[in-house]
């Protein structure tokens, strides 16, 4: 049963985007809660900022070292229990590579120690629906999934990707070709820095936060001139 003051939020969120001293609206969520606040924004001519859902590549070469990989991509998988819109939640291996670098993550993995956040020693704290997680995984086995499995890897979301190899020149171009808002060579999904510009592209939303992209994103660009002379005007 939806409660009352969630059954209220749609007129809620519409009333505040149709204010008059809203100027700008900025979200970060789902997808599809997304496209609702892009439309009202739309309805209502505000600029919207939309930072939303990801399913982040970690693609890795065959020229790439396999230790540096496995590290990268076990703290591209389980930073934050992998609750962030930049995790690399699609690995992407050749096969040439692929039983060892299953394997070496699987050791990184199982080496992870889970428990208390406040104790310093965590590195996998409480996630916020573990249910859903054992879902996810049973739904994969029973689809005939194994723990490691191949996949079409195909997705219409596009936050951010890592690409590991050690030809800089080749990873550069591959990053060149991704439909992201951000491609890190040579390293995982994951970074961030308050002066870069941060966001996504396709159903992951729109706009950049950071620096001097936040500043262009919530300003109005305008045209200011001072005549000094009087001009002529030929009419």
């Amino acid at each position: 049963m939806i409660s009352s003051e969630r059954a209220q939020a749609p007129g809620v969120v519409e009333a505040l985007i149709a204010h008059r001293a809203v100027r700008r609206v900025n979200f970060t969520g789902s997808t599809p809660v997304g496209r609702i606040i892009g439309e009202l924004s739309g309805r209502h001519l505000k600029p919207s900022l939309l930072e939303l859902g990801g399913k982040n590549p970690l693609i890795v070469l065959d020229d790439a070292d396999l230790d540096y990989t496995t590290r990268a991509a076990a703290f591209g998988t389980f930073a934050n229990n992998g609750q962030a819109c930049m995790a690399a939640n699609r690995i992407i291996v050749p096969r040439s590579v692929g039983d060892a670098f299953v394997e070496g993550l699987r050791t990184r993995a199982e080496a992870l120690q889970a428990g208390d956040p406040r104790d310093p020693r965590t590195q996998i704290g409480p996630l916020a629906d573990p249910a859903r997680v054992r879902e996810l995984l049973e739904d994969a086995r029973n689809r005939g999934a194994s723990v490691a499995a191949d996949g079409t890897n195909d997705t219409t979301f596009g936050p951010s990707a890592g690409i590991l190899t050690s030809d800089y020149d080749q990873g550069l171009a591959i990053a060149a070709s991704l439909n992201t808002g951000m491609a890190h060579v040579n390293a995982q999904p994951v970074n961030d820095e308050p002066y870069v510009p941060f966001g996504g592209m396709g159903d992951s939303g729109y706009g950049r936060f950071g620096g001097t992209a936040s500043i262009h994103e919530f300003a109005e660009l305008r045209w200011t001139t001072v005549q000094r002379q009087p001009r002529e005007f030929h009419l």
